[in-house]
């Protein structure tokens, strides 16, 4: 039986009576810490490149593989329901500065159960789970207030537009409900994610154009296909799982800023052409709507307040929560401006001019 003793910094190995080997240890240099002395706020963060090895073109690795089945009791089934530290879960599970409230390869059926249960994603499920319930809710209603002379066209453009809005949260919902079960399940519910921001941009674009190149049939048309066309590439486009790999970051930029681009391209071309609407609750309404937008985005980007304070917002007030909150209210601006205008063109000489 092989023997091995450390002893006054050597290290002796001792196979049989006639092969001893022995080494030389500087103990000195040796260090121990425990998970709670590391940095958490320097560990890998999730995103969807972590969960998908571009190497593979977006095939889960073996490390992944394996790293699943330590995870699930050794490949006998899922654990028990736990919350975990940052430095206890997968890279690709990890938000930066958020240290604690983590779920780990749950079940669905645990996640569905986490919805209300209380972890550093209920407020992000909840805050849009509570936007797509009042948004589908209330559809029939927020279609009710055109004007009675409304056509179906009017009514098919409001309907899409709150389609596209009630879609955006609910995948948003799916996503941070199901993203802990598994790399594949982060990668699928990424890009339901994703494609649900596209198609609200697309949406939103749509209604604006619609009601501002009414009198120009061609004219918007030409512009719908255009926005319709682009967005359509960030909607599909994320459900090819090469998508999210890093050799297509340059594209994944240039269609969310083409689209953004071309978003604005209609506004600013009826504002060139033919000047500003009458002044009224739209322009209000349009500036909340770029305010919401901008100030999300900032608060997001900053990861602001949890950046200043590590492990103090985790469950409440961290900046993903409050970036959902600008979304809806951003939708809700929109939706708003989109009935003034609407009021706008159906109860005055809209097609006056050329």
């Amino acid at each position: 039986m092989p023997e091995v003793l450390l002893a006054n910094s050597t290290l002796t190995v001792t196979a049989d009576d006639d092969i001893k080997i022995e080494a030389k240890m500087d103990l000195s240099a040796l260090t121990l810490s425990t998970p709670g002395e590391k940095d958490l706020t320097e560990l890998p963060v999730k995103s969807a490149e972590t969960v998908l090895s571009s190497d593979d073109e977006g095939k889960v690795t073996d490390v992944q593989r394996e790293e699943e089945r330590l995870w699930t009791s050794e490949g006998k089934g899922p654990r028990p329901w736990k919350l975990y530290k940052a430095d206890e879960v997968p890279d690709w599970l990890r938000e930066r500065f958020i240290l604690t409230g983590y779920r780990a390869y749950t079940t669905y059926v645990q996640n569905w159960r986490s919805i209300f249960r209380w972890h550093n994603e209920t407020l992000n499920i909840h805050t849009h789970l509570i936007a797509l319930i009042a948004t589908a809710a209330a559809a029939n209603a927020l279609v009710m207030r055109l004007e009675p002379n409304a056509d179906v066209w009017d009514r098919t453009v409001f309907s899409a537009y709150i389609a596209g809005a009630a879609f955006c949260f609910g995948a948003s919902t799916l996503f941070h409900t199901h993203f802990p079960n598994s790399p594949e399940a982060f990668h699928t519910y990424c890009s339901l994610d994703t494609s649900g921001v596209s198609v609200l941009i697309m949406a939103s674009t749509t209604i604006i154009c619609y009601h501002f190149f009414y009198c120009q049939p061609v004219v918007r048309a030409v512009y719908i296909g255009l926005i319709i066309a682009a967005n359509s590439v960030g909607i599909l486009g994320p459900l090819w799982r090469a998508w999210t790999t890093p050799g297509f970051r340059s594209l994944r930029v240039a269609v969310f800023l083409g689209s953004a681009v071309l978003s604005c391209v209609p506004v600013f071309h009826y504002l060139i052409a033919y000047g500003f609407p009458p002044a009224g609750s739209w322009l209000l309404y349009a500036g909340l709507m770029v305010v919401f937008y901008l100030g999300g985005a900032f608060v997001y980007l900053m990861r602001f307040p949890e950046r200043w304070s590590p492990g103090t917002f985790d469950y409440i007030g961290h900046s993903h929560t409050f970036w959902h909150c600008f979304i809806v209210a951003a939708a809700w601006s929109h939706y708003c401006c989109a009935i003034e205008l609407h009021r706008w063109r159906v109860g005055g000489e809209y097609c006056a001019h050329p």
